[in-house]
């Protein structure tokens, strides 16, 4: 390709099929290049990159749509669990009906749209692995549409997120385009992080297709962390009622202290989701009197595992709840 490496910049304004009206691509005109210059990518190939992104997003709008999704991602997964996951994914990040502190729905807030600004082809050129292949480094300028999906543009966020992927196309006949990847190394990272905004969704989209046992498994932390909090909440209001730490047998003795709309909530909140076992109080605390002036707010308080440590049963980690109140994910290597 060219001795000197020069990026070609092109700005299409594409809006999500159903929310807004498809734009037209504006491209760079077209220029006389030298004979050793770097590919130009034509106004046709420019478009298909931007089909692709927006049929990714659209996927985005249904439980069925990791059918689509899956054709797009390179290295997705065939797991069978995938439908599951896409579905969890949708329901906890796309939407606003999560689990809140007395365990039901915030079911009059509207659902949550992605929604492209622009994509930008940053540049196109032959893969590595074969000369036929082409590559596409694409940003992606994504908006998080929280109200009406007719949201005019005056009113989308100032700083909307950007990311960037890398798109490859096939040189067999009628090959379309994939995101190539995510993440460089491959490795799936334990959870999904959801950020208050949103801005990687497009990210995690791509990652439950490759990765659908990561989303099952935030999924199952979000229920636990959700649980802990509810059981901490209640012991702190124990402590301060009794002035002692509930017995190792606390469940029923912290149902007595709550009123009859908080216990059903609290009961399903005392055994770890998809196990017979209950979260486990630290026996060293259980019973006893606060000192304050010896206790560490890094005591452990609630765990699931034996009464020694936790099981990490969670791609190495253990959700761990602390005496100060907050919760958190250890691995075997913190206790070292």
């Amino acid at each position: 390709m060219g001795h000197q490496q020069q990026q070609t910049h092109i700005r299409l304004v594409v809006f999500l099929p159903g929310i807004f009206a498809f734009a037209t691509a504006f491209a760079v005109g077209a220029q006389a290049q030298p004979i050793d210059a770097p590919f130009v990518p034509s106004e046709g190939l420019t478009r298909e990159v931007t089909t692709t992104i927006t049929a990714f997003v659209a996927a985005t709008e249904g439980d069925d749509g990791y059918k689509t999704a899956r054709t797009l991602v390179i290295g997705s997964s065939a797991d069978a669990r995938l439908a599951r996951a896409w579905r969890e994914w949708r329901r906890v990040a796309l939407t606003n009906n999560t689990i809140t502190q007395d365990n039901t729905t915030s079911a009059h807030v509207p659902s949550k749209h992605l929604i492209f600004r622009s994509v930008e082809v940053e540049e196109l050129h032959p893969a590595r692995e074969t000369d036929d292949a082409l590559q596409a480094q694409v940003k992606v300028h994504l908006d998080v549409a929280t109200a009406s999906p007719n949201l005019p543009a005056e009113q989308w966020p100032a700083e909307p997120w950007q990311g960037d992927f890398t798109l490859q196309k096939g040189s067999e006949e009628n090959a379309q385009w994939q995101f190539a990847s995510v993440q460089p190394d491959g490795n799936p990272n334990a959870f999904f992080q959801f950020s208050e905004r949103g801005g990687n969704w497009l990210e995690q989209a791509t990652e439950v297709v490759r990765y659908p046992q990561t989303m099952l498994r935030t999924t199952r932390l979000l229920t636990a962390q959700s649980s802990l909090r509810l059981l901490v909440d209640a012991i702190q209001r124990y402590v301060a009622r009794t002035g002692h730490y509930p017995p190792s047998r606390y469940f029923s003795a912290l149902l007595e202290g709550e009123t009859e709309t908080s216990r059903p909530a609290l009961r399903q909140a005392f055994r770890v989701a998809g196990t017979t076992r209950a979260w486990r109080i630290n026996p060293a605390l259980a019973g006893q009197t606060p000192k304050e002036e010896r206790e560490n707010p890094q005591t452990w308080l609630l765990w699931d595992g034996t009464a020694r440590h936790p099981y990490f049963l969670m791609a190495g980690y253990a959700l761990v709840a602390f005496l100060d109140g907050h919760i958190a994910t250890v691995s075997a290597q913190d206790l070292q």
